[in-house]
């Protein structure tokens, strides 16, 4: 009886494990291409709902995720400008986002940053922690015609 039981929760635990793999698989299944700019690994993307999904699951394996949406809708935006400098005026990092989500590895530190849609601009200052992620959202008022 006790070897029956051992053996339904060896099985249940091996269930369990292929099933996170294959949600883990299809996860990243639907990652964009990862990038590199100066030095720094980054994703863009989040068109469609899989991706958007997928991009959701791997912010924690990056220190900044980004996200980009109207206002009103909370629709994504795609092609935003996204310029990022250290505080001493140094690009950092220069992309047009793939979507509305942008995952990059910045190391720890102050920045300011300028993101741009359709000449609407927003500036923030933000500090990038040594540990875990920083997520930042930003709106921008829906654009009539």
């Amino acid at each position: 009886m006790r070897e029956a039981i051992c053996n339904i929760t060896t099985l249940f635990i091996l269930i369990g494990s292929l099933v996170c793999s294959a949600v883990q698989a299809a996860d990243g299944q639907y990652l964009p291409q990862q990038r590199e700019q100066n030095g720094l690994a980054y994703l863009s993307g989040g068109i469609g709902e899989r991706e958007a999904d997928a991009m959701r699951a791997a912010k924690q394996h990056y220190r900044l995720a980004l996200t980009f949406a109207v206002r009103e809708s909370k629709a994504f935006l795609s092609d935003v400008q996204v310029r990022i400098e250290s505080v001493e005026g140094n690009t950092k990092f220069d992309v047009v986002s793939v979507g509305g989500m942008v995952l990059v590895n910045l190391p720890a530190g102050s920045y300011k940053a300028e993101f741009e849609d359709r000449g609407r601009i927003i500036i923030d200052r933000f500090q990038v922690p040594r540990k875990g992620t920083l997520r930042k959202v930003y709106y921008w008022p829906r654009l009539d015609g």
